[in-house]
């Protein structure tokens, strides 16, 4: 899979569009593409082309805020 982190809370079309060539260049061999970002909602943008909350790969610490 390849990924790439967004700091934002939204997320749009163009955020993919290094994914989406390498995608094209990899064809069948591309497995997914995630854009992490500041969100609430897996999106789909796409086949094999996903946002994904960053809360879902950093579980949250409670340290002490």
């Amino acid at each position: 899979m390849n990924g790439q982190i967004k700091s934002a809370a939204t997320i749009t079309q163009s955020d993919f569009k290094g994914l989406s060539k390498l995608k094209d260049a990899n064809g069948e061999r591309f497995a997914a593409g995630e854009v992490f970002y500041d969100g609430e909602h897996v999106l789909s943008f796409g086949e094999r082309l996903f946002a994904v909350p960053i809360r879902l790969l950093v579980p949250r610490f409670n340290i002490g805020y």
